[in-house]
């Protein structure tokens, strides 16, 4: 996973996740940077409908 700030205040890019495939620690993770940053972009997202419903489910 590769982070970098958006602004200096508020926002986080996360780079190298597939939501597809994410275990629990990963999840966790992305969970800790939302509730920090309060927006987070996750870039380069090639899935399918069952794979957001599936992501959309464990959050």
């Amino acid at each position: 996973m590769k982070l970098r700030q958006l602004h200096k205040s508020i926002g986080i890019y996360i780079e190298n996740v597939n939501l597809a495939n994410i275990d629990e620690i990963i999840f966790k993770e992305i969970q800790k940077l939302w509730m920090k940053n309060l927006i987070i972009v996750l870039p380069n997202q090639n899935i399918y409908d069952e794979d957001y419903i599936n992501f959309g489910k464990i959050w």
